[in-house]
């Protein structure tokens, strides 16, 4: 396990001119972000002289209008001056129209020096996107399986994103609020979700990723929730209602049966046979350049399916997602409690 494959998180930072307070926030989930509307009135970028540029100086500048060609040539300036790529593809797709999504952008590298799931300590100068308490509403692109709760404000997540672009590191947090109608293992109660990813490098402009994680319940001996490994790949477990979006990671090992097990909840749910009970946790975020705002989403996903093929099986995911935006702010961000994590999910 690594965190570039964690952050395959659904993390996407763009640019976004109405920054979202740390307060709680309601947002919707957003069908159709029109990108290249916010461009048009995005409010930073840097100079066009990049001669003698360091990182206290790049991205400054404001003005109340940016078009498409200003932004890719500020983004190209600043990636220079960062010792940056420009990722073109990454780019294209944050500037054009349609539905919210990082999948096939993560350009997160490795980072060595720290562990596994280790983070370093912000400074004054880290950035810090935080969406603050977003709710979450039911896609109707998916399945409705009854599997949770619809009662006001039940689906609740956050995300927290720390950059620190001198240094080039990318680390946050996938907060997970969610609620499950009461089964065999959970007793209908608001969970709580917010295990440690790690450290990813930033390798280009703009900065994008994305991240997984299953919730379990009474693993490894451990009494609740619990943090374990997902198979399910960037943004969704599913690419459309009949095609699985799994990889051959742990739990899958190359086969499918495991992941669906992990997050069916299909009859008696329990840690043994085909449904497990377990709840999918996805978190974007990207962000255009230095000093940008950012947009993330956090989705929750959970299967009701007895004995489905693949494609039936992709048909019965249930999802709940919200997208907001979070402004740059420099600084430590908040300490947000750690919870706990399978052997699994700890040594992969």
């Amino acid at each position: 396990m690594n965190y570039k494959k964690l952050l395959s998180i659904s993390f996407l930072g763009l640019l976004i001119t109405n920054p979202s307070s740390f307060a709680e926030v309601s947002v919707p989930s957003v069908t159709n972000l029109n990108i290249l509307s916010q461009i048009a009135s995005a409010t930073s970028f840097t100079s066009n002289d990049n001669n003698n540029i360091d990182i206290n100086n790049v991205n400054q500048s404001t003005s109340s209008f940016v078009s498409l060609e200003e932004l890719k040539e500020n983004v190209a300036i600043d990636a220079a001056a960062l010792g940056l790529t420009v990722d073109e593809k990454a780019l294209t797709s944050l500037t054009s129209g349609g539905k919210f999504s990082t999948a096939g952008l993560d350009n997160l590298g490795d980072v060595e020096g720290l562990g596994l799931l280790e983070t370093p300590d912000a400074t004054p100068d880290t950035y810090v996107y935080d969406t603050g308490l977003m709710t979450l509403t039911r896609d109707t692109d998916y399945a409705n399986k009854n599997i949770f709760s619809t009662a006001d404000g039940a689906q609740q997540g956050r995300i927290q994103v720390f950059i620190d672009f001198e240094k080039k590191l990318f680390w946050g947090d996938v907060v997970a609020y969610p609620t499950v109608n009461s089964n065999a293992l959970q007793n209908g109660d608001k969970d709580y979700a917010n295990p440690s990813l790690g450290t990813a490098a930033i390798t280009s402009l703009p900065v994008t990723g994305n991240a997984n994680y299953t919730i379990r319940y009474d693993i490894d001996g451990m009494t609740g929730s619990v943090t374990d490994d997902s198979a399910c790949g960037d943004s969704s477990c599913r690419t459309n209602a009949t095609t699985l979006n799994m990889d051959d990671g742990s739990p899958n090992d190359g086969d499918n049966s495991n992941m669906k097990k992990y997050m069916n909840h299909n009859g008696t749910v329990s840690n043994s046979g085909n449904s497990f009970g377990g709840i999918v946790v996805h978190g974007e975020f990207a962000t255009a350049t230095v000093s940008s705002d950012g947009t993330a989403t956090i989705a929750f996903e959970a299967a009701d399916c007895n004995g489905c093929n693949d494609s039936d099986f992709a048909g019965s995911i249930e999802r709940w997602s919200a997208t907001g935006s979070a402004a740059a702010k420099k600084g430590e961000g908040v300490d947000l409690a750690r919870t706990q994590v399978s052997n699994a999910f700890a040594s992969e």
